[in-house]
């Protein structure tokens, strides 16, 4: 009896801190699960702040002024066709509708190359029929305008009572261009803001369309050739900050997705405190029963 008492006693404080051992763990187990929760929360924080502040700084950034003066007015650039033995220079946003003939049937057009300046003249009267740009030009934006072909320092191609049409292009191939202050010059004739755009005709036959505001000419000279110059720069600055707004946007799914709910969080608790509860205890008695019982058979 003086043998066994110690032995029990050695056992039911072995138990007592079994016991308080498991509460130990449980306790570290629901720690470990809300800070877990509060680190993806401030991690979620902290990427919202970075992602705004990086979209700050794209706003920041200088406009692609080229691009915009290319939205506004590339439709209004003309595709070259040849029908027959007759040729056409088309407004870009006009060419399906020219392409098809009255009856729905698509012509058989051949598009032809752009000229190597990028412009060409065609008389207004001609142009006219498909619209697109102001049609009458004045003394003041067309100093050539009623002279004959005998004229003196006529531009080469050029035609009396005419208008530049400018070849329709893609955005770098018009980059190209402005880099010219022949095209420039012209450009700026044809699109500063008193000419207008025209869409359309309202009821009384008078032209309804936009303006393209490029300011005066020296500014628009001065615009086109800063954008040109630190346009690599800005694009490249650009890339590299939508890049990483795309890295961050993406680790902040992923954060978001591991955040666990309260629920969740209670769910994984409690298995875990039920997995413990059967490890220290059915699992572990059923364990030393069985050695006991192996023992004692022997």
């Amino acid at each position: 009896m003086t043998t066994a008492k110690p032995l029990l006693k050695k056992r039911i404080a072995k138990e007592i801190l079994i016991f308080f051992g498991g509460l130990v763990v449980v306790g570290l187990t629901w720690s470990f699960l809300l800070l877990r929760n509060n680190y993806y929360k401030s991690k979620k924080s902290n990427l919202e702040t970075e992602i705004q502040s990086l979209a700050k700084q794209l706003d920041s950034l200088p406009k692609d002024y080229i691009k915009e003066l290319y939205d506004k007015t590339s439709k209004y650039f003309v595709v070259h066709y040849q029908v027959g033995e007759n040729t056409y220079a088309i407004p870009k946003k006009q060419e399906q509708e020219f392409l098809i003939d009255p009856l729905g049937i698509k012509k058989k057009a051949t598009l032809l190359p752009i000229s190597s300046k990028g412009y060409s003249y065609i008389h207004t009267d001609i142009f006219k029929k498909y619209g697109g740009y102001e049609l009458n030009p004045t003394k003041e934006s067309n100093p050539f305008a009623g002279m004959s072909l005998d004229e003196p320092n006529l531009p080469k191609g050029f035609i009396p009572d005419s208008t530049a049409v400018f070849d329709f292009v893609d955005l770098n191939k018009f980059k190209e261009f402005l880099s010219s202050v022949d095209y420039r010059d012209k450009f700026y004739e044809i699109f500063k803001m008193e000419k207008i755009i025209v869409n359309g005709y309202n009821e009384d036959g008078l032209p309804v369309g936009a303006v393209a505001d490029l300011g005066s000419h020296s500014d628009f000279d001065a615009n086109t050739q800063y954008a040109l110059k630190n346009y690599a720069d800005i694009a490249a600055t650009k890339e590299d900050i939508l890049k990483t707004v795309e890295q961050k946007k993406s680790s902040y799914k992923s954060t978001v997705s591991n955040i666990w709910s309260y629920k969740k969080t209670n769910s994984v608790f409690l298995t875990s405190v039920l997995f413990l509860s059967l490890l220290l205890y059915p699992l572990r008695l059923s364990l030393i029963l069985i050695k006991w019982a192996i023992k004692t058979v022997k």
